[in-house]
């Protein structure tokens, strides 16, 4: 067995320059009629590249580019935040093109860590907010007033912190084995500055195994690609404790987590109950954030069938997976918790959902 510092400093030899890296999960079915059961006035989203619809865009003078890219989505089109806020009857305004805000807001912005860097800053010396500066933006929107105890907000966010450790492109001195405690240290704040705000209906994503998109099967040994999963199994862990501690000492948060580790896991062993093929490669070619030449860009034929349309991103398909799941996991928690009209329709409909788990207060 490698010691730790050797095994450290050969990840830190091959990890490339990840932005916004993250892993998806869920099931493939659209339950639009379960949204008739949410009551949500608006929503608001907080997060990396999965759930950026533009603000890297806006920001960056054209990043991530068409035709690689869509829409400033670091996907081949709409992605999971677009699809639930459809299902919810909402359509949000993205931070850098807001209006009146009255759907709600995403603030989240591709390479942002759960702290305060982004990646995007240490290329390009730029000043992109992590977590905790979009929660201040929120803060700085209401302007002194209230948030609205019946939204919805979501945080999805996290794989950067890992990146920002292990690439020495980024040269950020820090111990990967200290990430989990602090990326759960900056949940907690994040979530407790929402809450004090007036935010009730929280929705944190626990973390997927980064070793396991298309760019860690290649360039990660097992033995390495194993170290990085304890790190991440140990992060949950964390999470988990936390949102129990943090719904019994304010009995008015609802505080919600979502098992995208478990989920991953099981799309990646049963890809055909999720109406995909391909869990593993890469549909489009690119290993983000280098982009092919016009000439050489040639994506697979079929990406509706894949996980992946670059090394680290998901596809649409996928995406629409994932706002699946998180729509039938909100409705099945909130019917539970008497907080949406009876009676549930779960049992009619007869919907079942693959390994997926929304847990509140230790409870399944």
């Amino acid at each position: 067995m490698t010691n730790q510092s050797a095994l450290l400093k050969s990840i830190t030899a091959i990890v490339p320059k990840l932005i916004g890296t993250t892993v998806f999960l869920g099931a493939f079915w659209s339950n639009p009629v379960l949204a008739n059961t949410l009551n949500f006035e608006q929503i608001y989203i907080f997060g990396d590249s999965n759930s950026d619809q533009g603000n890297v865009l806006n920001s960056s003078g054209g990043f991530p580019p068409e035709p690689y890219y869509y829409q400033g989505r670091f996907t081949n089109g709409l992605n999971w935040v677009d699809y639930l806020s459809s299902d919810l009857g909402l359509d949000p305004e993205i931070y850098t093109e807001l209006n009146s805000g009255e759907d709600g807001i995403n603030f989240t912005f591709g390479g942002a860590t759960t702290g305060d860097e982004n990646l995007s800053n240490l290329m390009n010396g730029g000043n992109l907010p992590g977590l905790q500066q979009q929660v201040d933006y929120f803060a700085d929107v209401l302007n002194g007033g209230t948030a609205n105890p019946d939204a919805l907000y979501l945080i999805w966010v996290g794989p950067n912190d890992y990146v920002a450790a292990l690439d020495p492109f980024f040269q950020q001195d820090i111990d990967p084995t200290t990430i989990p405690t602090t990326a759960v240290n900056n949940f907690s704040n994040a979530i407790s500055k929402l809450n004090d705000l007036g935010a009730s209906n929280i929705v944190l994503f626990n973390e997927a195994d980064v070793a396991q998109t298309p760019f860690g099967r290649q360039a990660l040994t097992p033995e390495e690609a194993g170290f990085v999963g304890s790190l991440i199994q140990q992060q949950n862990i964390l999470i988990e404790e936390e949102v129990n501690q943090l719904n019994q000492a304010n009995p008015d948060l609802n505080l919600m987590t979502f098992d995208t580790e478990q989920l991953f896991q099981d799309i990646l062993n049963n890809p055909s109950q999720f109406g995909l093929t391909n869990v593993t490669n890469n549909c489009s070619g690119i290993n983000f954030p280098i982009l092919p030449s016009p000439q050489d860009y040639s994506p697979c034929s079929n990406p509706g069938d894949y996980l992946f349309w670059d090394n680290q991103h998901q596809t649409t398909a996928a995406h629409r997976i994932i706002a699946d799941e998180v729509l039938f996991a909100l409705e099945s928690e909130l019917t539970n918790s008497s907080k949406v009209p009876e009676p549930s329709i779960l049992a009619a409909l007869g919907f079942f959902s693959v390994g997926l788990m929304m847990k509140k207060k230790g409870k399944l």
